[in-house]
């Protein structure tokens, strides 16, 4: 399941419709592929800044080895945002209610 992680933004504060836009257009990005249903967007509330404290928020995907990972990242460039990857070695699905 790709994680996509927005980080320097915030959910709150002066720069809250920054970080709501940004998830929402992330979706669009992604409405018309089929693995959109294993991925989930994360916004974290914190703060990111550079030695001049200007604000440098990033998109963090956290991900296991996926065929679609290029095809993710190339799509996300088009944000014009930092763009980190995170390797997992590994992901366990929580087990769904139907399983018993």
């Amino acid at each position: 399941m790709p994680n996509i992680e927005i980080h320097g933004i915030g959910i709150r504060g002066a720069y809250v419709d920054d970080g709501m836009n940004l998830e929402l257009k992330i979706f669009e990005i992604f409405s018309g592929k089929t693995y959109i249903s294993e991925m989930v967007v994360t916004t974290f509330d914190d703060a990111v800044q550079d030695a001049h404290h200007l604000r440098q928020p990033f998109l963090r995907v956290v991900s296991t080895p996926s065929p679609h990972l290029d095809e993710i990242v190339e799509l996300l460039k088009a944000l014009n945002i930092d763009i980190e990857v995170l390797m997992l070695s590994a992901f366990y699905p929580k087990k769904s209610a139907s399983a018993g």
